[in-house]
């Protein structure tokens, strides 16, 4: 069972060099020139050196612009560990769960104090974009900073206490 945990850790530590090494690439500043030619340099009606200013107000623009797409690339990550990974680890069944089980889950998670909170501090900040946009942009961007803190906060703990699977959840691969 052991050599079998390690073989797992190994396989799992893959995905993780490659994400670590393609944001130290990133962060290097060594992609700058592609950065800049890239046709995706202005989307949204904001480009790049704008976003970076923001993000990473570094007198080397080289570096700001390096962190920056790091930055991306990193959310990029992150949210597809969130919609593709972590909604299935608990699931019972096969397959993509329903709009209604995403809710249900949500409600049980949450409750419905925690879902009331969540949508009025969503509609809070929908209003106010509505009244003062740069005002509800730095709200916006002030939360979304500190939930990335809570979820540092929350690995460091977790990691910590040395939570993971224990073994006897670790699945089997199929012969």
């Amino acid at each position: 069972m052991g050599s079998f945990v390690s073989g797992v850790e190994a396989v799992a530590s893959w995905p993780l060099a490659l994400v670590l090494g393609a944001t130290a690439l990133l962060v290097s500043g060594a992609l700058f020139r592609q950065t800049l030619t890239s046709p995706f340099v202005s989307s949204f009606h904001l480009h790049v050196l704008a976003i970076a200013s923001w993000i990473a107000p570094f007198a080397n623009v080289k570096t700001a612009v390096g962190v920056t797409t790091a930055f991306v690339f990193l959310q990029a990550v992150h949210y597809s560990v969130w919609l593709s990974w972590i909604p299935q680890e608990q699931q019972q069944s096969r397959g993509t769960p329903t709009y209604r089980m995403s809710v249900r889950s949500l409600f049980a998670d949450l409750g419905t104090g925690g879902v009331a909170a969540v949508v009025v501090a969503a509609g809070a900040v929908l209003v106010g974009a509505c009244f003062q946009l740069q005002r509800a942009r730095s709200l916006y961007i002030s939360l979304a900073t500190f939930h990335g803190y809570v979820e540092l906060a929350l690995l460091a703990f977790f990691w910590g206490r040395g939570a993971g699977p224990a073994p006897a959840q670790v699945a089997r691969p199929s012969v």
